[in-house]
């Protein structure tokens, strides 16, 4: 035998079966690893399939722009008479019993759109933390702003690549290039901050575009056109529908909303209406433009203007007394104002007059109001009949008729409906407004429920009073008797409507 031969032999045997040992334990072994090395091959995939969205949508970009008429969105007319009417008991109330002549206005005057796919998180939801390494990597971003928003300081860091210029001419390429800037940035690390700012301060979608506009003016100071870019970009990557268009070298951002904003331009869209929106504050009064017409393809949030809850802003407090009487007795009311939430609620679009009824007031305003009208109806006898809850309800018609009345026409110079904040806070309120105030406070004191009512030429409100036929005019809505309630009928009880008021022709707001 060849002892050379057997030597060699015997090496490559043992190289083999090292070779197969390896190999067996290789495959028996860290499965993690296994696992991590495909998710990364996922993730790889991803990467290049958004690259290749993005691309795509960067293309559209430099060369698909609809030269397109915009229109404004008419304001609704004034239902506010010139002077309150005092009551006069010697007229006569109407009943009303024709279900079939009363229109619900909140399901005529909102924008068909589909619901939204996309649904934020609760508000009231505690923050949780941020995971260690984004947070690291928040602290890495190279650049810091400090904004203010309604008397909130709001600090955040962002990255450098998300300053840029757009001044001079407009053109499509141009803004493709911007964009595609932004998307080469850590933009995601500004969004998870604001988000999570926008959960804190209890903000709704126009809250949230209002504080992605305080941001990008901070990152951008001096140039509209970018911060706009800049917007339309944030708002789009948080997941909202969003486009831009452009005119005489002004880029404008252009969103739907799930309602109408009145004396705002539009343009149709192929599904929705697309509203010219400045959030910086301006009136932008847009007669064509250039527009791109597509949107990003992964946002897909409607803005929805509904308030369902007060914006948590840090207390700016001011304080008025309303003073009036009622059965005999005089009553002293005083009231607590957040300046920064009337603020914020000052800067709201003009939207259907259901919002406005819906929306709760301030922590400040609540604390101070509520708690002492409830007292204050507790200790209140029934009178002519009444039960606890009406008496309590005829109680706060009074209450809200004891405020100052102004037409918007001259405490404004044009017509616009003001929050239960705004109520509260400014000088005088006319009969919407009043009667946003009042289904506010019969809901909140009393826990009945209201509808508003608007016939041609005035405002009121109505409520149903579950198991009480109560004498008054009243309408009938979704198998309910509500009775009316007039807080601009001065000195007038429940149930008493103007005498000009034609019930027939009253739309009902939900």
């Amino acid at each position: 035998m060849n002892y050379a031969n057997l030597s060699t032999m015997y090496r490559i045997g043992i190289i083999a079966l090292l070779a197969l040992l390896s190999a067996g334990v290789v495959q028996g072994q860290d499965w993690s690893q296994r696992s991590q090395d495909m998710q990364d091959r996922l993730d790889e995939r991803l990467r290049e399939q958004q690259e290749r969205i993005d691309l795509s949508f960067d293309n559209q970009m430099k060369r698909i722009w609809i030269k397109t008429s915009l229109q404004r969105e008419i304001a609704p007319p004034s239902y506010s008479p010139d002077v309150p009417k005092v009551f006069d008991p010697n007229m006569a109330p109407k009943k009303i019993e024709e279900p079939g002549r009363i229109i619900n206005l909140q399901a005529d005057e909102q924008v068909a759109v589909a619901e939204p796919t996309v649904e934020a998180a609760p508000a009231s939801a505690p923050l949780e933390p941020i995971d260690t390494d984004v947070a690291s990597r928040i602290q890495l971003l190279e650049r810091e702003v400090e904004a203010e928003y309604y008397g909130q300081r709001v600090d955040m860091r962002f990255d450098q690549r998300m300053r840029f210029e757009l001044e001079g001419r407009i053109t499509e390429h141009r803004v493709a290039e911007g964009w595609r800037r932004l998307e080469s940035s850590n933009y995601e690390l500004l969004i998870l901050q604001m988000t999570r700012k926008a959960q804190e301060l209890r903000l709704n979608d126009w809250g949230y575009a209002k504080l992605v506009s305080q941001i990008s003016q901070q990152i951008i100071p001096y140039d509209k056109n970018a911060r706009t870019l800049l917007q339309w970009f944030l708002l789009s990557q948080s997941g909202y529908i969003a486009t831009v268009g452009y005119e005489r070298d002004h880029l404008h951002l252009l969103m739907p909303t799930r309602q109408r904003m009145y004396g705002t331009s539009f343009v149709r869209g192929s599904e929705h209406k697309l509203y010219a929106i400045d959030l910086e504050g301006g009136d932008l009064d847009i007669g064509e433009a250039h527009v791109f017409p597509h949107h990003h393809p992964e946002a897909t949030r409607i803005m929805d203007l509904r308030v369902s809850q007060a914006p948590n802003l840090p207390a700016n407090v001011g304080r008025r007394t309303v003073r009036f009487e009622y059965a005999g007795r005089d009553y002293s009311i005083p009231l607590t104002i957040n300046r920064n939430v009337v603020a914020y609620y000052d800067a709201y679009p003009f939207v259907d007059l259901g919002i406005y009824m819906g929306a709760p007031v301030s922590n400040e305003a609540r604390e101070a109001l509520i708690e002492p009208l409830r007292r204050a109806a507790l200790q209140l006898t029934p009178r002519q009949g009444r039960s606890r809850k009406a008496e309590a309800v005829n109680f706060l018609l009074h209450f809200v008729q004891a405020l100052p009345y102004k037409t918007d026409a001259e405490q404004f110079g044009g017509e616009r409906y003001l929050f239960a904040d705004e109520v509260l806070a400014f000088p005088a309120s006319d009969c919407e407004d009043r009667s946003v105030l009042f289904a506010y406070l019969v809901r909140e004191v009393v826990g009945l429920e209201t509808i508003g009512l608007l016939y041609p030429g005035h405002a009121a409100a109505a409520v149903a009073f579950e198991g009480e036929q109560l004498p008054g005019d009243w309408v009938q809505y979704r198998g309910k008797r509500y009775l009316v309630c007039d807080p601009t009928y001065i000195g007038a009880d429940i149930g008493a409507s103007l005498p000009q008021a034609n019930i027939h022709m009253a739309k009902v707001v939900n």
